[in-house]
């Protein structure tokens, strides 16, 4: 009786010590069960989903016509690694969507929801606040929402079968909680796979569920797919082409940038993360990419 009832507490204090479900398996059925603690190589643990402590929370509510909402999965170079210190210029207008509490945020560094791998404590953030702030200056939206789960050094086939799939999900559900309907998806991630020399027709395998498990809850609208896999200073033609041919309008699956483009030049010491330089060209290419599927981008 004793031990029975010191599990029942050991588990309910797992589950409300960070207001939300523990993880406890593949079989979880809690549509917020994260994996808030991923770590593919058994050392180093990635912590995910940045605190919100001394962060700004706003209504979600959306009141202007022109509201875009941007779900973003994938690895560390849209997650919290570029090393820039950037401030966003539309300090009301960008705003990050926390998949731990379901509430909207300014968005500032490092934003809330993709993990945080740098070294440089609060100078470290994501390209996606300066696509934001390139949006709003462009008159394309009055107010941008990143609802960004990326999490370095994740695969694939973490996103497609394995343990960050629960992590789709709950994104979406908590958008839905809070009345926030997504006006696209952009995927990027490849340089994991480039580094453990993924086969082309395996990510091909592994990118199509992705989109898959999207489409579950994301039946319609656009996915953007980035074209990436530069990891060390080295590309993998496999990967690049595998997101290429996933590419099919008539599906909703639209290019996004290719960030290969980006040469050491923008790239940080270890040649892989993003420096100011990449992260301005990554915003910027992707902006274009977008805009080539029409309104509202």
């Amino acid at each position: 009786m004793i031990r029975t009832v010191c599990l029942f507490l050991s588990l309910w204090v797992a589950t409300h010590a960070h207001g939300q479900p523990a993880p406890m398996g593949e079989a979880s059925s809690d549509p917020y069960a994260l994996t808030s603690v991923f770590n593919p190589t058994g050392t180093n643990p990635i912590p995910a989903y940045s605190n919100r402590v001394g962060k700004t929370k706003v209504d979600c509510t959306i009141t202007e016509a022109k509201t875009g909402v941007v779900v973003v999965f994938g690895q560390s170079i849209g997650a919290n690694n570029t090393n820039d210190s950037y401030v966003v210029t539309n300090t009301n207008g960008v705003q990050d969507f926390s998949n731990l509490d379901g509430g909207c945020y300014l968005a500032a560094y490092p934003s809330i929801g993709p993990s945080f791998v740098g070294n440089g404590g609060p100078t470290y953030g994501s390209y996606m606040l300066r696509l934001g702030d390139l949006w709003i200056n462009g008159s394309n939206f009055t107010r941008v929402i990143f609802a960004n789960a990326s999490i370095g050094s994740s695969a694939v086939a973490d996103w497609a079968t394995g343990v960050l799939g629960r992590n789709i999900t709950a994104a979406f559900k908590r958008l839905s909680d809070a009345k926030l309907t997504p006006t696209a998806v952009i995927w990027q991630q490849g340089e994991n796979d480039c580094q453990a020399a993924t086969l082309q027709s395996t990510y091909s395998a592994n990118l199509a569920k992705v989109i898959s498990n999207i489409r579950l809850h994301y039946p319609t609208g656009p996915i953007f797919i980035n074209q990436e896999s530069w990891i060390d200073g080295t590309a993998c033609l496999a990967i690049t082409t595998a997101q290429s041919n996933a590419v099919n309008h008539a599906s909703g699956i639209w290019a996004g940038a290719d960030l290969d483009s980006i040469t050491s030049t923008g790239r940080q010491a270890d040649n892989t993360h993003l420096n100011a330089a990449g992260a301005a060209s990554a915003a910027n290419w992707l902006q274009t990419a977008m805009h080539a599927y029409g309104a509202p981008f």
